[in-house]
């Protein structure tokens, strides 16, 4: 979502657009230091959102207008880490706006899952994000929040996830490919990375707001769309004892929330096939 964002941002040339980047060498997922490279007018910070040092040091020195929150962990070595981890990047970086004065339009990433009954800790600490955000909107006038709810989200950039891997089974030798649980597979909306980052950089509010396109498929339907853009058919082999346990079989958009929707032309389906597009340019040269 973030590489989506900094394209649309980077449309407009009178941006200034900092970011801060995950450390590739994987030995601390949200390392970061004041290095920084400067490529396609963004420049490129590390700086350790856990360190609430580190996050007033950059708020500080940067003093931004508009801040989008999009890091987070899904998965980790331990439940905790995982909350942990995404409530703390969200407290220090609101702790760091409250403490200089700056008052920075502060944008954050959520999911609808929330929305769904959250049966796993990453949506229970997006829900606690949400919370946080809200009341220091309501008590410190340096803090000017919204959050975004959104499905899953494909496009151009995505190296792993069901997308990527769906992709990269389709390619292998074989007639089959393997998918994960019981046919047809969770059901969910999906929403394309680069119109997802064209609205949220155009959002005006408080509170939350969910942008959503108006349907939902099956991983079966995902992996139908794949084969037919990529012009390679397999048997779908499913695999009942591998299963995410936090992965819920059917996630929905609650009408009662939804502020945004998205035209035909960009339903889970129309997300599918972009994103199919994008990746397979990308990362295949095809």
């Amino acid at each position: 979502m973030g590489r989506a964002v900094l394209n649309e941002l980077g449309k407009d040339k009178s941006n200034v657009v900092t970011c801060t980047v995950r450390d590739g060498d994987g030995n601390n997922d949200f390392w970061y230091d004041w290095t920084s490279k400067s490529i396609n007018n963004h420049c490129y910070h590390e700086v350790d959102l856990l360190s609430p040092q580190h996050c007033l040091t950059m708020i500080n020195r940067l003093k931004p207008e508009v801040i989008y929150h999009l890091a987070a962990t899904s998965t980790s070595y331990s439940t905790a880490h995982t909350m942990w981890c995404n409530t703390n990047m969200t407290l220090n970086l609101l702790e760091a706006c409250r403490f200089t004065g700056v008052k920075p339009r502060f944008v954050q990433a959520s999911s609808i899952v929330v929305e769904n009954n959250p049966a796993s800790v990453y949506s229970v600490s997006k829900q606690a994000c949400e919370e946080l955000v809200s009341v220091y909107t309501d008590l410190y006038e340096s803090v000017d929040g919204i959050c975004v709810r959104f499905p899953a989200v494909v496009g151009v950039g995505a190296k792993h996830g069901l997308l990527p891997d769906l992709i990269k089974k389709v390619l292998a030798e074989g007639d089959e490919i393997e998918l994960f649980g019981d046919s047809p597979g969770s059901i969910k909306p999906f929403i394309y990375s680069a119109r997802l980052a064209k609205y949220l950089t155009r959002l005006t509010g408080k509170d939350v707001v969910t942008l959503c396109p108006i349907n939902s498929i099956s991983v079966k339907e995902v992996a139908e769309i794949v084969m037919k853009e990529l012009d390679i058919i397999k048997k779908i082999k499913w695999n009942p004892s591998k299963i995410w346990k936090g992965d819920q079989k059917m996630v929905y958009s609650d009408s009662r929330f939804v502020e945004y929707h998205f035209g035909d032309r960009f339903i889970s389906q129309g997300a599918i096939q972009a994103a199919t597009q994008d990746i397979m340019k990308e990362q295949y040269g095809k």
